[in-house]
This record gives C-alpha cells, sequence and structure tokens, in this order.
C-alpha cells in the first residue's frame, strides 16, 4: 500500500512524493501517548503543547544529518469542517500532526466530500443522527498501533467540536474528537529530502 522508511528512530509511511527528492512522510505508528495541550483549555494547532513538543523534545531527537534533511514547512490548520471551529493561524513546523483534510487525502474517505461526511462525537456512539464522523471502510488505513503492538486512537491537528477538543482517528480507525488534555497517540509527520 505504502512504500515505508526507516528515519531517525522510526519507521515512516511515505504519504506523498514532490519534485526535488521531497516526500511527505507519517510515522507508521504511534510513537508514544500525549496529550494534545497540557490542560482541557481552549487552544489551536499554534499554541498546543503537543507542537511544542514535535518541534523541539521530538526534533531533537534526530541526528544533525536527519535534521538538515527535514524541511520547515508551511502548516494550514483549517476550521472544522462540521463545527466551525477555528484551526488558527498558520505555522511553519519541522514536525506536525496530519490534518483532517491530510487523513482524507491520504489515508481515504472513500471519495465522499469532506463536508457531507460526519464526525463522530465520543459522547454519542449510539446517536448517528446527532454526531459528526468519518467511518467506513477505509478505517483500516487509519488504525494505528502503540509500540507494544496494541491498537491505539491517535490526534489529528484539526480542531474538535470546540476550541477546547481537538480531531483523532479511533481505535478502530474513525475519525472522531476527543478533549485536548486526554493522552492519545502520537503520530508525527514530516516534510523531508529522501
Amino acid at each position: 500500500m505504502y512504500e515505508s522508511i526507516r528515519f531517525g528512530k522510526y519507521e515512516w509511511l511515505i504519504l506523498d512524493k514532490f519534485e526535488g527528492n521531497i516526500a511527505l512522510i507519517l510515522a507508521k505508528n504511534s510513537i508514544e501517548q500525549r496529550a494534545y495541550h497540557s490542560r482541557r483549555a481552549k487552544t489551536t494547532w499554534e499554541k498546543c503543547t503537543m507542537r511544542q513538543y514535535l518541534n523541539h523534545e521530538f526534533y531533537n531527537t534526530f541526528s544533525e544529518g536527519d535534521k538538515a534533511r527535514i524541511q520547515n514547512t508551511k502548516i494550514a490548520t483549517n476550521d472544522n469542517p462540521w463545527f466551525g471551529t477555528d484551526g488558527g493561524t498558520d505555522t511553519f513546523d519541522k514536525a506536525f500532526l496530519l490534518s483532517l483534510e491530510e487523513v482524507v487525502q491520504y489515508l481515504g474517505n472513500s471519495k465522499a466530500p469532506l463536508k457531507q461526511a460526519k464526525m463522530h462525537s465520543p459522547d454519542s456512539w449510539n446517536d448517528e443522527k446527532s454526531s459528526y464522523y468519518i467511518s467506513n471502510y477505509d478505517n483500516k488505513r487509519r488504525k494505528a498501533y502503540d509500540k507494544n503492538g496494541a491498537e491505539c486512537w491517535w490526534w489529528l491537528r484539526t480542531p474538535g467540536d470546540d476550541k477546547k477538543s481537538a480531531a483523532l482517528v479511533s481505535v478502530v480507525g474513525a475519525v472522531s474528537s476527543g478533549n485536548v488534555n486526554c493522552a492519545g497517540g502520537v503520530r508525527p509527520a514530516m516534510v523531508v529530502k529522501l
């Protein structure tokens, strides 16, 4: 399905290739469990503690040679397409989380327009009429595992149904939303020179 590479200490999936031998890569699985933000408070990708962690502590685990291959990339975080929750200001990052749009583009949404999909709220698992989610035959492509091989859910950078939540991919691979201070899987993405 996807070509994989070893980069730093992790295995990565190559999601896309660009001119100049540049690629968008995604950690094959979750590298650890971490909250999107340190406390349950209003935040955006620009201001969340996950972004700070990825671009400092995580980035600094790479050798100087590998750091030279990681591209500083302009990151847009759109508003949530269902709830209109503000995505915040564009950023420049070395490491980032995928957006909802990137998950749809690279990991599948049965080719349905994003605005017509629904986002599943964890508070209403059995009430699809009042929830928003993406859950379909592409769920398997979106699933991830932790370092022990157990299925785990993982964060996206797109805001959730309000500014105290963020989008995520559930254990079964469905796109959902959760409180920013919950510990979830971290699957970094980066643009690198191959």
